[in-house]
């Protein structure tokens, strides 16, 4: 049967501005791809990293809206495959009468939101403990960089005792042995993500074997073909594969090969609006999945996109997209 494809490109505020060790950034811009086929409707997002990474917002928009580029039937663009992916699955999952968590052999149980935070400047650490406190929030990723990192993590510590604080550190340290580390595991964080150069899997082993928290793997997971040599080297006890990027074919794979080595998998997100948050929600319960950026996009976007649960009992379900904001309409259709 005919599907016609639908692309709505969006850019939207962040609350405040981006601060990541690629640059400070103030809006993102994202292309929503829409799938209706005999009057049902699938959503996906292509959400690009505010740097460009894995493909920019308009080289997904091309990527999308040009038949002759694509490749075998297939948008070639990273971020723009994985968000066809995602609207067929969820056009799958509403041809058959079930939630899309359902569909996809996610458990639905509750999961818990963990809100993303750019580099945070140290004297402002004390007002995002207390914006935490006062959202709800018990989980974070903050971002962390030389001279973004302990003092403000330490005063998110103080803030909040019992706040569960994963770290991002984009590849930004060089050795295994720098003293930031250990600093972070007295601020008792949960995880480390790419604490190292994408490409020393070496010294990350050296670093799991250094210290008591777990390393989580991210940048060295250019594609699916990465997942394999990291766990072969031993460098990572855990895996971040973003959805919205790597797509959800690739992360199923991920799954399957971090769970025969006793790896768990981070779902991760890439600041998406809703309609790409509402994936990471429903694939949050996969089997092997250990956490999901969840936190809802109203958090650090101005306009979420799309309809979101509420953040207490947060819980994958199909989420309704019965209305979209726009920043700006810019629309292309065609038949697939």
């Amino acid at each position: 049967m005919t599907q016609r494809l639908t692309l709505v490109e969006i850019e939207v505020e962040f609350r405040q501005p981006l601060a990541t060790v690629a640059g400070t950034f103030s809006t993102r811009h994202s292309v929503l791809v829409r799938i209706e086929e005999a009057g049902i409707i699938g959503w996906g997002e292509a959400p690009a990293f505010p740097s460009g990474r894995f493909g920019s917002a308009d080289e997904a928009f091309t990527d999308l809206a040009e038949p002759a580029g694509w490749s075998h039937g297939e948008p070639t663009v990273p971020i723009a495959r994985a968000a066809v992916e995602a609207a067929r699955a969820d056009l799958s999952a509403r041809n058959a009468g079930r939630p899309l968590y359902d569909w996809l052999g996610s458990s639905g149980d509750p999961v818990v939101a963990r809100h993303p935070i750019g580099l945070l400047d140290p004297n402002l650490a004390e007002q995002k403990a207390a914006w935490l406190d006062t959202h709800g929030f018990t989980a974070v990723k903050v971002k962390i960089a030389p001279g973004h990192d302990l003092e403000p993590i330490r005063t998110l510590r103080a803030a909040l005792p019992t706040l569960d604080i994963g770290v991002d550190a984009n590849g930004s340290y060089r050795e295994p042995d720098d003293p930031v580390f250990a600093g972070l595991a007295e601020a008792r964080v949960s995880f480390i993500e790419q604490p190292l150069a994408p490409g020393d899997l070496a010294a990350h082993r050296l670093l799991r074997q250094r210290l008591d928290v777990p390393v989580c793997l991210d940048e060295s997971i250019g594609s699916i073909a990465d997942v394999a040599p990291v766990l072969a080297a031993e460098a990572a006890d855990q895996l971040a594969i973003k959805l919205n990027r790597h797509g959800l074919s690739d992360l199923m794979e991920a799954l399957e090969l971090a769970a025969d080595h006793n790896v768990g998998v981070r779902i991760g997100g890439t600041f998406d609006t809703s309609i790409g948050r509402s994936h990471l929600l429903a694939a949050a319960g996969l089997p092997g999945a250990i956490g999901a950026a969840v936190g809802p996009a109203t958090g650090y976007l101005i306009d979420d996109g799309a309809h979101y649960p509420a953040l207490v009992a947060v819980r994958p379900s199909v989420l309704l997209c019965t209305y979209l904001k726009q920043n700006r309409n810019m629309f292309f259709g065609w038949l697939i």
